[in-house]
């Protein structure tokens, strides 16, 4: 319940809304209240700035996902190899904002990594793990309000593929 009631923002919110209202109203005290519309010209008004604010979150909430997706192709969980992985348009389970990985792969072949001259750390992870690990960093670099909430999932994932690896 303390969570829910933040009292120094909602009264934060309430005077700088009143003097926000209070500058506007000095600002327009002549110029807006003044005139006299009819009401369906201040309704479509109003309808137009709801249609641009809206279209201008959509463009930016699209640009996030396309800047995430092409930013973020290649990794490790755990203690894992670097995998990379390319990105399709789908619905699977494990797609996000429209888009799934596919084509994952360690970065070097495993061939290269364990050979007898070169000692390695890590170990592979499955595509499925993979694949969650992904759809859950790409919802946190595009919705920054998820990203508290999914932020703890993504650490519990990683150290379960740090811990798998060290108990085998």
């Amino acid at each position: 319940m303390k969570e829910f009631f933040n009292w120094k923002g909602i009264i934060t919110g309430v005077v700088s809304s009143l003097i926000a209202a209070g500058i506007f109203w000095f600002l327009t005290e002549k110029l807006l209240w003044c005139l006299s519309l009819p009401l369906w010209i201040w309704l479509i008004v109003t309808l137009f700035i709801a249609i641009v604010f809206f279209m201008v979150c959509f463009i930016v909430k699209k640009h996030r996902i396309t800047h995430a997706i092409s930013e973020y192709k290649e990794g490790t969980f755990g203690d894992s190899y670097e995998y990379t992985w390319e990105y399709r348009k789908g619905n699977g389970p494990f797609s996000v904002y429209g888009y799934e990985p596919y084509q994952i792969r360690t970065k070097r072949p495993l061939a290269e990594l364990n050979n007898e001259h070169t000692i390695t750390f890590g170990h592979e992870v499955s595509e499925e793990n993979i694949k969650r690990i992904i759809q859950i960093t790409v919802i946190c670099m595009v919705d920054i309000k998820m990203k508290d909430k999914l932020q703890p999932t993504l650490v519990y994932l990683h150290y379960l593929e740090d811990s798998r690896y060290h108990k085998l």
